[in-house]
């Protein structure tokens, strides 16, 4: 058949096959090329690795064969898979300051809210005015 159109198809495949009771995924780049004269599938691993393998026939049978399969694929899936976007995390959102006047952690005490503490009288926090004036003393 002479008149008939070229077959160009690329893509990845994913199969899961069973050899002898082990499964097994077999994930993999496909080219397919084809016309009236041959047929030429390259076989390539999904990431970098070895040089693809090509499988290439003159036959009318197999380029018979492989047009009925190319075109039971494109029946199957009529309308084309286009990649589905990632999701785009949200940033997270800056922790608002705290107001000038929040208690600070007791700079005698290390914030441990210590009974003996005479600063913070065992509460662990003083005002920021009390904290500024207990560092400059003690600088």
């Amino acid at each position: 058949m002479p008149d008939e159109p070229p077959v160009n198809a690329e893509g990845a495949a994913f199969f899961r096959s069973d050899e002898e009771g082990r499964p097994r995924e077999l994930n993999n780049r496909h080219d397919w090329k084809g016309n009236a004269d041959y047929f030429q599938w390259k076989v390539a691993p999904l990431t970098d690795g070895p040089k693809p393998e090509v499988i290439a026939s003159p036959h009318r049978e197999v380029r018979r064969f492989m047009r009925k399969v190319y075109q039971a694929m494109e029946r199957t899936n009529p309308k084309p898979v286009r990649a589905v976007p990632k999701p785009i995390g949200k940033k997270p959102k800056a922790m608002p300051a705290p107001p000038p006047d929040a208690p600070v952690p007791c700079p005698r005490c290390f914030g441990q809210g210590l009974p003996w503490c005479d600063l913070c009288t065992g509460d662990g926090f003083v005002s920021p005015r009390e904290a500024r004036g207990f560092l400059e003393q003690h600088d």
